[in-house]
């Protein structure tokens, strides 16, 4: 049965694209309040598709009043650039892919000194690695724009708004609720006006530099980055001598949408069309 649903979740997504960037059209399953915000993928049931293009492995399933987001990647310099840089899930009410509502979660290693990609096997340990993660858990950015600004605010008082970030040793899950619609218990919602919304992922941004010894300087909203600068970095090559350093990889930012329809209220229904 796990099979068949994930055939039938997988071969629903459909691909098509737009200059550089990517959307997927996929469908979403309905919950039976069987999805709980923890970073493990037990619960999905195996409604998680691999975009190869993008890299990692999205889910999303509704209910009535909540939309519920599954994000994995096996990536080390995606996982990297999400703690480093910050990480947003954008919104769309309509099914486009117009920046309405966002999540700005984790904010990113601002203010925390230099961030740096690690050499291979120098990641640091699992300890060390969850630490960082309690310590970028204590805050979120809402951004909304059909209203004034943005405002930050603890995981507590973002009500109804669940997220959790797990980094487990070969692979980080992100998994998040959102309303789908504000009440006075769920002030921080999409907002949703038909079948579809519009659902992005976008990470910090790179700015690029020449450093004088070669190779890219990184930074990004938020934080800085070291990306080739050094042996073993990111998008270099290890024990890397002469030659043009400066024309090493950049990682790839993390930026897709989806447009997702969302299920009906009948778990047996088709999705929505």
């Amino acid at each position: 049965m796990r099979s068949l649903i994930f055939f039938n979740f997988f071969f629903s997504a459909l691909f098509y694209f737009s200059g550089c960037s990517t959307t997927t059209l996929l469908r979403s399953t309905w919950d039976n309040h069987e999805i709980v915000v923890d970073g493990k993928e037990n619960d999905w049931n195996g409604g998680i598709a691999y975009l190869p293009d993008d890299e990692v492995s999205v889910g999303v399933r509704n209910d009535s009043s909540n939309v519920y987001v599954i994000f994995k990647t096996t990536s080390r310099q995606q996982s990297f650039q999400f703690f480093g840089l910050g990480f947003t899930v954008w919104f769309d009410p309509v099914g486009s892919d117009d920046k309405t509502f966002g999540i700005h979660f984790p904010l990113g290693r601002a203010g925390r000194g230099e961030f740096q990609s690690p050499q291979e096997g120098q990641e640091g340990s699992t300890e060390e690695r969850e630490k960082m993660i309690q310590e970028m858990e204590s805050q979120l950015e809402i951004i909304d724009k059909r209203k004034s600004g943005s405002i930050q605010l603890t995981p507590v008082e973002a009500k109804g708004i669940e997220l959790y970030i797990k980094n487990y040793q070969d692979y980080l899950v992100y998994e998040m609720k959102v309303p789908l619609h504000t009440s006075e218990e769920t002030p921080y919602a999409i907002n949703a006006t038909g079948k579809a919304i519009g659902v992005g992922f976008e990470g910090g941004k790179f700015e690029s530099r020449q450093r004088p010894e070669g190779g890219f300087r990184e930074g990004g909203e938020g934080g800085r980055g070291e990306f080739g600068g050094r042996e073993g970095g990111f998008g270099g090559r290890r024990g890397e001598r002469g030659g043009d350093r400066s024309a090493v990889e950049r990682p790839k930012p993390i930026d897709f949408w989806l447009k997702v329809n969302l299920a009906q209220s009948t778990p047996n229904a088709p999705a929505a069309q």
